[in-house]
């Protein structure tokens, strides 16, 4: 199974209050957090220093196979 992120410019548009998001800092970091009203938090809440250049949602999981190979 093969799924792909998609990378949001954080200009463009923004998650939805306190959804987990994937974020790609300017310094080339990815890491996980949330938007808190007007303030990005990391995955502990504690504040970012500078916002996001772009953020993604999770990929959806993969879906458990059966003994015959099929998906359930």
């Amino acid at each position: 199974m093969t799924s792909s992120i998609e990378w949001i410019a954080s200009t463009a548009e923004l998650p939805d209050a306190d959804e987990t998001v994937i974020l790609a800092l300017e310094d080339g970091d990815v890491t996980t957090g949330f938007l808190d009203g007007e303030t990005w938090r990391d995955i502990s809440a504690d504040r970012l220093p500078d916002a996001p250049i772009f953020w993604a949602r999770f990929p959806e999981p993969p879906q458990p196979r059966t003994k015959k190979g099929k998906k359930k």
